[in-house]
């Protein structure tokens, strides 16, 4: 009797080590990511953006020539709101107007952009907005994708700004509005002229300011004007 129960026993633990013999080989491959829980691959990422809430976002350029009108947070199929600018002063280029500093008529490219600071900065527009603009003189950004909406909403008050009004059908100067940078509190250097239409930014333009009572002739503002343009095509 104890013959055989001998031998079921034994019979039973090669049963049991067969069992356990089968559950070797290769293991499968783990799909768990340590939580407990079942995982699967992800699929491959084949998204190009468009379905992105950020592929709305409009994409930067760089600000590099002065006197030139960039647009900004402008989307495809909108029309821009500022197309020409023109800016005149009340020192460097003299009082009469010559077309070749002050008295242009409002452009995208080519405007004047060299200036004292202290200077009475005349502004020029062709708008398709006549309400809601203003201008800021700001200290200059690189590319236009630093003006997004928040922009204006996050600077110091004392900023340099001027609301634009279209002026009545019979002023022949045609000015929107008039500023200047205050000499006492900002240094000579690049500064961008920047338009917005209710707080957006809409339009820039660089400028250069140099010191007060610089004295320049119309010559030297001009050969400087030419300068500075060619040297940022150059870059």
């Amino acid at each position: 009797m104890k013959r055989v129960i001998a031998i079921l026993i034994a019979a039973i633990m090669v049963f049991v080590l067969a069992a356990c013999g089968g559950t070797g080989g290769t293991p499968a491959a783990d799909s768990s990511d340590g939580s407990g829980a079942a995982t699967t691959s992800a699929p491959a990422n084949t998204d190009d953006g468009s379905n992105n809430a950020d592929s709305t976002e409009i994409k930067g350029e760089p600000i590099v020539i002065p006197g030139k009108l960039y647009q900004l947070n402008l989307e495809d199929g909108e029309e821009p709101i500022i197309t020409a600018v023109a800016l005149d002063g009340n020192q460097l280029g003299g009082a009469s107007s010559t077309g070749e500093i002050n008295g242009k008529d409002p452009a995208d490219e080519g405007i004047r952009f060299v200036f004292n600071l202290d200077e009475w900065i005349y502004i020029k527009v062709e708008a398709g907005k006549e309400s809601g603009l203003a201008a800021y003189i700001v200290p200059h950004q690189n590319d236009t994708a630093t003006y997004i909406d928040s922009f204006i909403a996050n600077l110091s008050d004392d900023v340099t700004t001027v609301n634009l009004e279209k002026p009545a059908a019979d002023d022949e100067e045609g000015i929107w509005g008039s500023t200047y940078v205050f000499n006492e509190t900002n240094k000579p250097g690049y500064y961008d002229l920047v338009i917005t239409h209710n707080l957006k930014p809409v339009a820039v333009v660089m400028l250069k300011l140099v010191p007060s009572e610089s004295g320049m002739s119309d010559d030297e503002v001009i050969k400087l004007m030419a300068d500075e343009i060619a040297a940022a095509q150059s870059k």
